[in-house]
């Protein structure tokens, strides 16, 4: 059990109203989902003030309220600190010591949450697994997940995201992970980051934070970067196609409906999911689940039943017409490998794409050289859309259609969608490409 008392030794913590013996399970910011044991921790947005909402909070259940210090006096149990944010992850830190299972954390520039999803789909078939939810992975939403967690969980899958630096160590050490997983190095955030050699420093906090509580970390050997790495992190399982890895896969590949296919010695994994990179995530979620003890045959059947989460490699259909959703995140790197994915599928195909956002100083070149190493002449019709798609267009006129906003592209998506057996769609979350499809479909596609 965790209770009040073990959070005594936190400095900065004001505690009123509590005696001590309290019992914390589980952890809210919305005073509506509270539920009954669980913290309430009152923070201030933009637009709202969770300070506001303290006592419905207590009358549906939280335990006690964590506040900032200019709350007023109450005689509703509370902690006060100078920053609820801070905060939560210091009460998070002192909750992760009595969770009992293990705690496998994953970051990367593309695939987090397909691979988290991936492993927690094998997994829960034989063992009582928790995960991170929806795309809880930051200085926030971390915290709330790791709070949530049952303490008698026999595995944790927690996904740890970034853009700026510094962010990973700070939730490293929050997460203090037995297993640590990068799924790949992109050139993601770099209004930030920079460029890929400040993405990966970044990203490498939680190999240095896991490695020092002696746990064990896996290195992608198929992504140039992290295939550099020396083993100066303890224990290391190396996945990839080369020799010299402990998970030894052939090349990915997918179906003619593009569906992927994992393919290690003699043993083939049929996915129900979409694309290549569905098929390079599957190698971490098999490579880890394998590590743990799974056998094949459960690996199988988790890989099988897994699903995307939201917008992520969603496969629908309008008409005659299979559509691929990809509209949660891109950047260079899983623009392309979608790309050279899609480009393999069978029959008529076409794009629309949207601009990649966070890539600062970078983002004119990274766009315009986004079909470099791709065949046209393999697509009927490539929709452009967004200010920074346009550096794109100038170079492909011929082969391209380009506009600036979703409502000038609408005509020309509806005759794509009319005449194409495939098409796919991705662009960066905020462009939210996906109202296009939901538009024609005549009803919310989420």
């Amino acid at each position: 059990m965790f209770k009040v008392e073990d959070l005594r030794n936190i400095e900065n913590l004001q505690f009123s109203n509590l005696c001590g013996n309290e019992i914390i399970s589980g952890a809210a910011i919305d005073s509506r989902k509270v539920s009954k044991g669980s913290i309430y921790f009152a923070l201030r947005g933009r637009n709202f003030d969770g300070h506001q909402f303290v006592e419905s909070a207590i009358r549906n259940g939280a335990v006690l309220a964590v506040v900032e210090n200019d709350f007023p006096e109450s005689s509703l149990p509370h902690i006060r600190t100078d920053n609820v944010i801070a905060a939560m992850g210091k009460i998070a830190q002192a909750y992760r010591k009595f969770i009992k299972g293990t705690v496998i954390g994953i970051t990367g520039s593309n695939g987090k949450t397909t691979t988290k999803e991936m492993i927690f789909s094998v997994l829960s078939k034989k063992y009582k697994v928790s995960k991170t939810l929806g795309n809880l992975n930051n200085y926030q939403g971390l915290p709330l997940t790791l709070l949530n967690t049952p303490l008698d969980c026999e595995y944790a899958v927690i996904e740890i995201g970034t853009n700026s630096p510094g962010e990973i160590k700070y939730l490293s050490d929050i997460l203090n992970p037995d297993i640590a997983l990068i799924t790949n190095i992109g050139d993601s955030h770099l209004e930030k980051l920079v460029n890929r050699f400040g993405v990966l420093d970044e990203k490498l906090e939680i190999f240095r934070n896991c490695s020092n509580n002696n746990g064990t970390v896996f290195i992608n050997r198929g992504d140039e970067l992290l295939a550099k790495l020396i083993t100066k992190y303890g224990k290391t399982i190396n996945y990839g196609t080369t020799p010299k890895c402990d998970f030894i896969f052939q090349n990915a590949e997918i179906d003619e409906n593009g569906y992927a296919i994992l393919e290690i010695n003699d043993s083939i994994f049929n996915l129900n999911s979409i694309g290549i990179t569905s098929s390079l995530n599957a190698r971490a979620a098999y490579s880890v689940c394998k590590y743990l003890g799974v056998d094949d045959e459960i690996i199988a059947m988790g890989l099988k039943e897994f699903s995307s989460e939201g917008n992520r490699l969603r496969k629908i259909k309008i008409l005659n017409c299979d559509i691929i959703l990809d509209c949660y995140n891109a950047n260079p790197s899983s623009m392309k490998a979608s790309l050279d994915g899609f480009s393999k599928i069978k029959g008529s195909k076409s794009l629309i794409i949207g601009d990649m956002k966070e890539l600062g100083m970078e983002s004119k070149r990274l766009h315009e050289t986004l079909f470099d190493d791709l065949k046209l002449s393999n697509f009927d019709t490539i929709i452009l859309i967004g200010d920074e798609m346009r550096a794109l267009h100038e170079r492909h006129r011929e082969s391209t259609f380009w506009f600036r906003s979703k409502l000038e592209a609408k005509v020309k998506v509806d005759f794509v969608i009319k005449n194409s057996e495939h098409l796919l769609v991705k662009a960066s979350r905020s462009m939210e490409l996906e109202t296009l499809i939901s538009e024609f479909a005549g009803e919310i596609v989420v």
